[in-house]
């Protein structure tokens, strides 16, 4: 290749070339060609000249081939390390510019590449991305499988990966036994399986590759020990607000005996969690829904409904379902329902006792907390009085007033 010309203008560098063989191979044939068809002039671009983008006009021939029986009769000649069919961009260029796509991909990557002088398009970038050939996984000796959703409650895929590299090796449609079991066959040499507790997984598990050792991973451990403990705590949660009354009432007690650790479980084993019933002593209506709700799910799970029947009849999300069928009591429920906090805790006791005096203004009730540091708003306070406005005298307010 003869350079003739380097230009710099605002985009970059332009660079004039041409080829300085007197002959081409053809690459149909592989004869030698000497009788030139035509010229045109190619726009490459390649890898940044002092920071600067470059661009390379290259004029290129078409050249006759004259072999007998070649079934091209024209084609143009190409310059080893630099042009290829087709291609608007070096091979130098290129490489650098898939290694940008495969670390950073679309907008990242053509911000890193401008910054470099190398102007790319995002959609560029990822066209360079998948156009690289999927790597082949090799011998995998410890497989990690777990599941992930494409769309969440509906279409689940299943990711295998290799633990020593931490690299995926394949995806597999679905979480069911039977696509790992045909992988598994397929990919001798897995000693070890890392999955999650999953009763499809072990059975694939079991039926591809019997010799190996099956492990439960550490993510997965703690997660449910963690949602073991939760349930339990939830379920005896009015026993350990009892303890805790208990203990404020008497704080200078002794400590009881280990003998009796358990004595105010025993003597109030029936105390409802705080939260059920409003001030009226009325069960809150989140109260009464949750337990027809828990009967209805129940009921159905007991006549044998899927729980996609349960939601389409009781048209309830397939998470509210799937929560209510596998609770094992409505007061594990009514525990996580009515222990919530809210913006008036620490703030009830003062209100019930103003209203008591008569006091029953949302306005005004709002402005005293206000002062005692309450950041919420008074439509919170009107939810709370609006209840306990029928029964309640209306107050005077030129002898109430604000903060008294």
């Amino acid at each position: 290749m003869v350079v003739e010309q380097v230009v710099r203008d605002p985009a970059g560098v332009v660079i004039e070339a041409s080829v300085a063989a007197l002959t081409a191979v053809c690459p149909g044939c592989g004869t030698a060609a000497s009788r030139v068809h035509g010229r045109y002039q190619r726009r490459l671009r390649d890898g940044p000249l002092a920071g600067m983008p470059a661009t390379i006009r290259l004029t290129v021939r078409r050249f006759v081939c004259d072999a007998a029986g070649c079934p091209r009769r024209t084609f143009v000649e190409q310059v080893p390390g630099l042009t290829t069919p087709h291609a608007r961009y070096s091979p130098p260029l290129r490489s650098a510019l898939t290694a940008i796509a495969v670390a950073l991909a679309g907008r990242a990557g053509a911000r890193l590449a401008e910054g470099l002088g190398m102007v790319v398009g995002r959609d560029t970038l990822l066209n360079l991305l998948r156009g690289l050939a999927e790597p082949q996984p090799g011998e995998v000796e410890i497989l990690g499988i777990d599941d992930f959703a494409l769309r969440r409650g509906q279409v689940y895929g299943t990711v295998l990966l290799d633990m020593r590299i931490h690299r995926p090796v394949d995806v597999l449609p679905g979480r069911d036994a039977e696509p790992v079991a045909d992988w598994l066959r397929a990919h001798a040499g897995v000693r070890i399986v890392c999955r999650d507790r999953a009763g499809a997984y072990a059975d694939g598990v079991r039926t591809g590759a019997p010799e190996a050792t099956q492990v439960a991973d550490r993510w997965h451990i703690w997660h449910n020990l963690g949602e073991a403990v939760d349930k339990t705590v939830a379920a005896h949660h009015a026993c350990v607000r009892a303890a805790a009354a208990a203990q404020v009432a008497t704080p200078s007690a002794a400590p009881e005996p280990a003998s009796r650790p358990e004595s105010a479980v025993v003597e109030e084993p029936d105390t409802e969690p705080v939260g059920e019933r409003d001030v009226c002593g009325r069960e809150r209506r989140l109260v009464v829904r949750t337990r027809e709700r828990y009967a209805a799910v129940q009921q159905l799970v007991t006549e044998g409904h899927s729980l996609n029947q349960i939601c389409q009849q009781l048209r309830l999300d397939r998470g509210t379902v799937r929560r209510f069928a596998r609770a094992t009591s409505v007061e594990e429920l009514l525990v996580k329902a009515t222990n919530r906090t809210g913006k008036l805790d620490g703030y009830l006791d003062h209100l019930q006792a103003r209203f008591h005096q008569g006091i029953t203004d949302a306005v005004v009730l709002h402005a005293e907390l206000r002062q005692r540091g309450f950041t919420g708003s008074v439509q919170t306070v009107r939810r709370f009085v609006h209840p306990l406005r029928g029964s309640a005298p209306r107050p005077n307010l030129a002898s109430s007033p604000v903060g008294s």
